[in-house]
């Protein structure tokens, strides 16, 4: 999908923000907005059915509520049929992702990107969110954990614009640069 331009996505994320803080119901929008995402994401006929434009409206309103009547906030099912009103179902996704960006930045929340040779357990998924909270300052982190087989052992860390490398495989690249300096 190609790159939707600001000027379409964010005044919706801005609206929908507004009216969740307006109607005290940003957690259960910002709940429902992960929900979707991963619905979107598990489910690319669905993307494809909403972003079609032969697809009447109609039948993509009844498929919406099909999918999440009762699953989601009331406001998050208004804003999604309004979108499909205005014509702009298709960039739900990125005007999805601009709510959360809101969200987080309300929250104190830092958004990392991990990406780890093996999964992680649940000890050691709250040890490096604590690391991760006393680094960035946040009061929390959300965690995208990816897995990677070819970092060998370890994980990478994304945050905003750091970048954290104990992998194994960052440590050998580490190490082969500093044997090649030495000579």
């Amino acid at each position: 999908m190609k790159k939707v331009g600001a000027t379409l996505v964010e005044p919706y994320a801005e609206a929908l923000m507004a009216l969740a803080q307006e109607q005290n119901c940003t957690d259960g929008v910002a709940e429902d907005a992960r929900g979707i995402l991963a619905a979107l994401t598990a489910e690319p006929d669905l993307r494809r059915v909403l972003a079609s434009p032969v697809v009447k409206a109609e039948a993509k309103k009844a498929l919406l509520q099909s999918v999440f009547q009762g699953r989601v906030q009331g406001l998050t099912q208004t804003f999604l049929l309004l979108l499909i009103d205005r014509q702009r179902i298709a960039v739900l996704t990125e005007m999805l992702e601009g709510f959360l960006v809101r969200f987080r930045k309300l929250r104190g929340i830092a958004l990392a990107e991990v990406t780890s040779a093996s999964a992680l357990d649940e000890g050691r998924t709250e040890q490096l969110r604590d690391r991760l909270k006393t680094l960035t300052g946040a009061r929390d982190v959300e965690m995208s954990i990816q897995l990677d087989p070819d970092l060998i052992a370890g994980f990478v860390v994304k945050v905003e614009s750091q970048v954290l490398d104990a992998s194994l495989r960052g440590q050998f690249r580490n190490l082969s640069g500093q044997l090649l300096a030495a000579v």
